[in-house]
């Protein structure tokens, strides 16, 4: 968002939900490889069995959406009995959920759940039943999230020594280079394919990997287990996230704009013909009348209308943006009525 780029909803949304569900499993798998490390290294490896590690995600899954579901009802509930209507109080909002935030997260992690789903599932369940009333807060929860953030980047400076991370720079630098260009655009794949996301909308979401706080915090994490050798994980990390920043974050408009994924401001005459092409039509026009009309080849079924015709075609549930092949022309959804097309827009190669 602060790139200035507007995402297609299929793939802003999936993001959204990666960029929150990625990080109670990272934190669940760096405490179990934490034990394991130490389990190994005391020559007690016995103790650590896959039957422990499967009981410990359950743990921490479990706990992590029970407390995140309640509690997200809970503070939904407590918003609406706040008063101070819809567009008052944000300030004073924004505090109660911060510190229910904290509250949640603390007494998930006690109960060995997974305090970071928790709170994820208690912002999202919140934030939907108190649609109105959380709107006013959330200028002030960004302001605290960036602050946070700043928080962790400035933790690890702090604990980086630029003279030790030089020993580890090759090795730091070809583990990025894995995960941004080979470890992360396979697993996107293979995530994503099956859910017939275009190639395009894989490759932009395979590229916008960002690393950032949640990383650093796990990279303390060995170093406060005592796990030999932890400092190196720490300049690792420190590498990672900054050319993740610097390469991924700098290029993020350009790489939306060259997957197409970035929709235009319709209020952008020139912009918008550019991705919607120079027509545009209403969704239930008859598809083999504007095949005769355009001399595009027209489909076995043509006793459909084009609004029709396009959502069979891209096997998914479509969003403004999505693009199918007819012939020589692209015909692409412009503008929808919740899940309904309802102008199409063409562009005649």
């Amino acid at each position: 968002k602060s790139s200035g780029v507007r995402l297609n909803e299929r793939v802003a949304a999936t993001l959204e939900i990666e960029s929150g569900m990625n990080d109670p499993m990272a934190v669940y798998l760096t405490l179990a490889f934490i034990g394991v490390a130490l389990a190994l290294g005391n020559a007690v490896a016995n103790e650590v069995t896959l039957g422990g590690i499967a009981w410990s995600l359950l743990l921490q899954f479990g706990w992590g959406a029970a407390m995140g579901l309640g509690s997200g009802w809970g503070l939904a509930e407590l918003l609406k009995r706040l008063g101070r209507g819809a567009d008052g109080g944000g300030g004073i909002r924004a505090l109660l959920i911060v510190s229910g935030g904290l509250a949640v997260f603390a007494l998930t992690t006690w109960l060995g759940g997974s305090g970071f789903l928790a709170v994820y599932a208690m912002g999202v369940v919140a934030g939907n039943r108190a649609r109105r009333l959380v709107r006013s807060s959330l200028s002030a929860m960004d302001g605290y999230a960036w602050l946070a953030q700043a928080g962790m980047f400035l933790l690890l400076g702090l604990l980086v020594s630029p003279s030790e991370m030089m020993d580890t720079l090759l090795p730091a630098l070809g583990v990025s280079l894995v995960l941004m260009l080979v470890a992360r655009p396979v697993a996107v794949w293979l995530c994503l394919r099956p859910f017939h996301f275009s190639p395009h909308e894989i490759g932009f979401i395979a590229w916008v990997g960002l690393r950032g706080a949640v990383p650093i915090v796990l990279a303390v994490f060995p170093m406060m287990a005592g796990v030999p050798g932890a400092h190196g994980f720490l300049d690792v990390a420190f590498v990672v996230v900054l050319t993740s920043l610097l390469l991924q974050g700098s290029t993020i408009g350009l790489a939306a704009r060259r997957a197409h994924v970035a929709l235009p401001d319709l209020d952008d005459t020139e912009e918008a013909r550019l991705v919607f092409g120079d027509f545009v039509l209403d969704a239930n026009t008859p598809l083999e009348g504007l095949c005769g009309f355009y001399g595009l080849p027209v489909p076995g079924e043509s006793d459909q209308t084009v609004g029709q015709w396009l959502r069979n075609e891209l096997h998914r549930p479509p969003v403004v943006g999505d693009v199918a092949e007819l012939g020589k022309a692209e015909i692409s959804v412009r503008e929808m009525d919740a899940s309904r097309i309802t102008r199409v827009g063409i562009k005649l190669g």
